[in-house]
């Protein structure tokens, strides 16, 4: 076989299939030769929506067997495929948005929801065309009944691409893999060669297929092998994997596997809830692969240690080593072996140095597991800085080259990047050694995040904290501490400040907050700190935080800051009752879900402790108790039992956001609103003063989302009266100067060329400010109002906004302008 094309025909004659597991637990078989036919009837829709061969297509589908129909559709018509997870937060969604300019001029399948979800989110970046770009190239799912005559395979070539993997990572540069037929199918027999895969062997697995791993694995090489395989949503593992194994104990399967976080949330679940499992057999598994992330020796032989009692032999554990960049594997160990290790020295493992190997009880000893030899067609070396080999036991950048290495990163639009050296040599990244013939990895040479089976980089969480909060550009640092049970990372935040804690702890928050927001993790720690560790050259030691972290110079301050955080929710008010049927009902989900008792139906997901992963398993239980279509990203746009518990009540759940209040200009309209807790001590300050303060926290916290270095703030006064207070980026750049332009006698402006400036085809947002009681007028109302009541008293700021701008967004600017309020007052 030479082309997934042949791998397909080949598979339709083996008579066997793949078992897709749905949300309602049901576990229909579809086999090869049906999904061969079904292929070809979409490939011909698809010919019939306008796709023609060679074109780019975005695959961003809800479930495992349309995604799978779509993907061979594709394959067959020589169409390149780009798998796309289905996006929840806002970084995915800019994650799509990147991945399609860096196409040519791609389609995309998906459905009606998703897509409506898509056009909003590139519509409030400011691109209306590429909205209705991609809305004239959308080809909807649903409508893939794969009804028609199929259509006949493309003849296509080894040398031609099939699809394109985009890196896994939340990263706001994607990078495309150009990976051809020729690549693939070289990997797909080191695959079957070196784990000795035979015509026996069935799989399992739950791994997204916009994964490698989940799809050239446990898709792909069982497919070109002809065996059956079962294929599990994601969610529906994470919400009970126990599920997962009775259905290895039913089927009998013999190959699975998953990053190192999925056995940990296996025993999770094992320890919550062992009665369910009761009765399961997992002694037919012969190869539970182990890989995708760092590989913790101490969670496997727990993982080996209890599931022992299950049937699971301690041999079956198969710890590999590969990348998305050599189709997927690079070094398998000998499947009859079992799992092996050694100990050595944690300081002797930097770039060149001999690695040194100790007893298990030296001081710094660490346990590093052999990850096995290099597959059929595929070669590994250990570099130096300049790539020359290293010898045996020397610790250097793990470097590959092979039949199966991509030549290079796909740009439609720009031209393909190489990433080969010279000699043909792919530098992964990966810090490793070789002893006798056998692969280690050690770590990572860039500063990536590993978090729930997923790669953050430093510098996009520093970059997003940046533009949310711009006051804090340079001071914001942030590092992933690993943690030695599992391997995984925890998200620990240091921003550079001097401010008592007791003002910090409020920052804090709110970075933890936009975190969330932004990608979904949790913050184990926001950490406020007067020391900067840069090189010569101004980079990050980023190490060097982690460093003093770890060995506790900041754990006095983390308890305080954890005392005052408990103080405030504890001040602000006693935890609120649930009231209606639904709110009790997420309650008590959020309690099994959370493993928490006192829940306040008020407090944001994030804030309780909701991961990505945990979004996933309440989305699952959710869905079970109402049986509608709600989708994930519903949970973050109604982040608090109560605003969801409204969402359910009353919607349908359509995809559609809600929506109240309509504005004089025909915008619908919603109102957010926060009282700060400070009250002003007007023997001191003059109205004017705190007027200013309130002007220039104003500008302050609305600036980040305009994409000019001047705005205007238009102040609404007594009489109707408009003034214009227009900031420039120099204003911005100390609060000394902030506040001497919040304090200018500002000229008139009127009604008429406000509503001008609305009207015009290209703007930024219009943000007003009401200081006085009234409302605006109907010739215009701003995409921002803040309100401001109470001057010189309480003072009680509201924003009201427009479709414009998300609810969400709207809180963190509000959020951010009562902060910035305080602080100015303060320096007042």
């Amino acid at each position: 076989m030479h082309t997934l094309v042949d791998v397909m025909k080949n598979a339709g004659r083996r008579g066997r299939g793949i078992r897709f597991v749905e949300q309602a637990g049901d576990c229909p078989e579809m086999k090869y030769d049906e999904l061969y036919d079904r292929a070809g009837r979409q490939l011909k829709e698809l010919y019939a929506a306008g796709v023609e061969k060679g074109d780019e297509v975005i695959l961003q589908m809800p479930d495992n067997c349309s995604f799978v129909c779509a993907f061979w559709a594709c394959i067959l018509g020589g169409i390149v495929a780009v798998p796309v997870p289905v996006a929840a937060s806002e970084s995915e969604y800019y994650r799509i948005y990147k991945i399609w300019h860096k196409l040519r001029s791609p389609k995309i399948i998906t459905t009606e929801v998703y897509l409506d979800r898509l056009v909003r989110y590139v519509s409030e970046l400011g691109e209306q065309e590429l909205a209705e770009d991609i809305s004239k190239r959308f080809v909807n799912c649903e409508e893939l009944k794969a009804e028609a005559e199929p259509a006949d395979p493309e003849e296509v070539s080894p040398e031609d691409i099939a699809y394109l993997q985009f890196s896994s990572g939340s990263t706001f540069d994607p990078k495309g893999i150009r990976l051809t037929h020729g690549q693939i199918i070289a990997n797909l027999e080191g695959i079957i060669s070196n784990a000795r895969i035979d015509h026996n062997d069935s799989g399992i697995s739950w791994l997204p297929l916009t994964h490698d791993m989940g799809m050239v694995g446990f898709h792909l090489a069982p497919t070109y092998y002809g065996l059956a395989h079962c294929l599990i949503p994601p969610a529906a593992f994470v919400s009970d994997p126990i599920v997962y194994l009775k259905l290895i104990s039913e089927y009998k399967y013999t190959i699975t596997g998953m990053p190192n976080f999925g056995y940990g949330l296996i025993l999770k679940a094992l320890a919550k809830s062992p009665e369910q499992a009761a009765g399961t057999d997992l002694s037919s598994l012969r190869l539970v692969f182990n890989g995708a992330e760092p590989i913790s020796v101490d969670m496997v032989e727990k993982f080996c240690s209890v599931m022992k009692s299950f049937g699971l032999k301690r041999q079956v554990v198969y710890p590999v080593y590969g990348l998305a960049e050599a189709v997927l594997a690079v070094a398998f160990p000998d499947p009859e072996e079992g799992y092996s290790y050694l100990t050595v020295d944690a300081d002797s493992m930097g770039w060149e140095d001999q690695v040194k190997f100790v007893a298990p009880d030296a001081p710094k000893a660490v346990r590093v597991i052999s990850e096995g030899q290099a597959v059929k067609h595929c070669s590994i070396k250990i570099g130096d800085r300049s790539g020359r080999e290293l010898a045996d036991g020397y610790a250097g950048e793990i470097m590959i080259k092979g039949k199966n290495i991509t030549e290079g990163y796909y740009d439609g639009c720009n031209g393909n990047l190489d990433v080969l050296d010279s000699g043909g040599w792919y530098k992964t990244g990966d810090i490793g050694f070789i002893k006798e013939g056998n692969l280690y990895v050690a770590g990572r040479i860039k500063d990536i995040i590993f978090s729930n089976g997923r790669n953050y980089y430093s510098h996009d969480i520093e970059r997003c904290m940046e533009r949310e909060f711009p006051h804090l550009t340079g001071q914001v640092v942030a590092c992933g501490v690993s943690d030695k049970a599992d391997k995984s990372d925890s998200i620990v935040i240091f921003v550079l400040s001097d401010r008592p804690l007791e003002q910090f702890a409020e920052t804090a928050r709110l970075i933890s907050r936009c975190i969330y927001d932004c990608f979904g993790l949790y913050t184990e720690h926001v950490i406020p700190t007067t020391d900067r560790y840069i090189t010569m050259s101004g980079k990050l030691q980023r190490f060097k935080y982690v460093s003093q972290y770890t060995s506790g110079v900041y754990s006095e301050v983390c308890a305080e800051l954890e005392k005052l955080t408990e103080k405030s929710s504890h001040e602000v008010q006693e935890i609120p009752e649930a009231e209606s049927d639904t709110e009790c009902a997420l309650r008590d989900l959020c309690r099994q879900t959370l493993d928490m008792q006192e829940i306040d139906i008020d407090e944001n997901f994030s804030r309780l402790g909701a991961d990505s992963l945990k979004v996933v398993a309440l989305h699952e239980k959710i869905c079970e108790r109402w049986g509608k279509d709600i989708v994930v990203s519903d949970l973050y746009s109604h982040p608090t039992i109560r605003s969801l518990a409204a969402y359910l009540d009353k919607n349908s759940v359509s995809g559609k956001e809600e929506r109240n209040r309509t504005g004089a200009d025909g915008t619908e309209r919603v109102t957010v609103s926060e009282k700060t807790a400070l009250k002003i001590p007007g023997e001191n300050l003059s109205e004017e003063r705190v007027r200013s303060a309130l002007r220039a926290a104003v500008a302050a916290s609305a600036v980040r989302y305009m994409e000019i270095s001047t705005f205007s703030v238009y102040l609404w006064g007594p009489d109707g009266e408009i003034k214009e207070m227009k900031i420039d980026e120099e204003d911005l750049s100390s609060t000394q100067k902030l506040m001497e332009a919040a304090a200018s006698d500002f000229p008139a402006a009127d009604a008429e060329s406000l509503k001008q400036a609305v009207s015009a085809e290209e703007r930024n947002l219009l943000i007003g400010c009401m200081e006085t009681e009234g409302e605006c007028s109907d010739a215009v109302v701003p995409d921002l109002m803040f309100k401001v009541e109470n001057v010189c008293e309480d003072v009680e700021i509201s924003l009201n906004h427009g479709a414009a701008v998300s609810e969400n967004t709207a809180r963190e600017i509000l959020h951010d302008c009562v902060l910035a309020f305080t602080n100015l007052l303060k320096q007042l």
